[in-house]
């Protein structure tokens, strides 16, 4: 007997995007202000999933990743004026 099988999307709140994006700014500052234990490894790993999940379900990965570029640039370029 074989059952159809449907892929559906998974079901994630309407502000996904806009919280991934806060969990991803908030560890790119840990990051660049060498905040000591920046990211615990399951923060990294929670980060990576959501990070994946807006790029799979396609729902801004070009946006986040404009916006990761941007964040980096922007401590960067504040880095080299310091």
């Amino acid at each position: 007997m074989l059952l159809p099988l449907h892929c559906f999307p998974p079901s994630l709140p309407e502000n996904f995007e806009e919280e991934t994006w806060t969990e991803v700014k908030s560890a790119i500052s840990k990051i660049f202000l060498k905040k000591e234990a920046a990211l615990r490894s399951l923060e990294c790993l929670n980060l990576i999933e959501s990070i994946s999940e807006v790029s799979w379900l396609e729902m801004g990965s070009s946006r986040l990743y404009q916006r990761i570029h941007d964040e980096c640039d922007s401590h960067i370029v504040a880095e080299l004026e310091s």
